[in-house]
């Protein structure tokens, strides 16, 4: 689906494909309200409109987590062994004390 949201052909080696002709070339049963092009047009806009949505937010949360990497990476770098040893213990509490208010 988030080839037809992004407007890309089908990969070569997907194992799902888009049906060229769209719901028009489709033998199978489908549901009675697919046959009105009005709900077809509204339903296929909602859910291109769902994955948009869910792609950027992914692509969002992709960036933040390298981000906070990176930060990481600049405070190892910037620490001794000793103060890596506290902020590790630090980030343990932290997680621990996640774990326990959820």
């Amino acid at each position: 689906m988030t080839y037809c949201v992004q407007n890309v052909d089908d990969p070569k080696t997907s194992t799902y494909k888009r049906l060229l002709g769209g719901y028009e070339q489709l033998n199978s049963f489908t549901p009675i309200y697919f046959k009105d092009a009005d709900y077809r047009r509204r339903r296929h806009e909602h859910v291109r409109t769902m994955i948009a949505v869910q792609e950027v937010e992914w692509s969002d949360q992709q960036r933040d987590q390298q981000q906070r990497v990176r930060r990481i990476e600049l405070e190892r770098q910037q620490q001794d062994p000793a103060s890596r040893l506290q902020l590790l213990h630090k980030r343990i509490e932290s997680f621990k004390n996640a774990d326990d208010n959820k």
